[in-house]
């Protein structure tokens, strides 16, 4: 019985770990977004914003607007094989969760980089 409860209580440790990683996650979206760069010309820290991505991705590994996000950055740096690496996921979630629109936008990006390939 004493097993029992050390178990329970490893669980419930474990899923308040979960949760403060989640938490965390969340207060950073906002961070994220700014790391990024709102306005034309402002300063973006990449590494940053890829890490705070990742976060999601580790959290959620179905979340597809994180490998979009991460896609974008690295086409924006130049590393097309990167982005194309991380676009071709949400272009497959996004299909499989019927969100067409989402889908073809990131299949169109998908389309311009290997386009610029040649």
């Amino acid at each position: 019985m004493f097993t029992n409860i050390l178990q329970t209580l490893g669980d419930f440790y474990q899923a308040i770990k979960f949760n403060n990683k989640l938490a965390d996650a969340d207060n950073n979206r906002g961070n994220s977004r700014r790391s990024l760069g709102d306005k034309q010309g402002e300063i973006v820290d990449y590494d940053r914003a890829i890490k705070l991505k990742s976060n999601y991705i580790e959290l959620q590994p179905n979340f597809a607007n994180a490998y979009e996000n991460i896609g974008i950055i690295y086409q924006q740096l130049g590393n097309l094989n990167k982005a194309l690496e991380y676009l071709r996921k949400p272009a497959e979630l996004f299909e499989q969760e019927d969100k067409n629109y989402e889908s073809k936008r990131v299949k169109e990006v998908i389309d311009k980089i290997e386009g610029d390939f040649h």
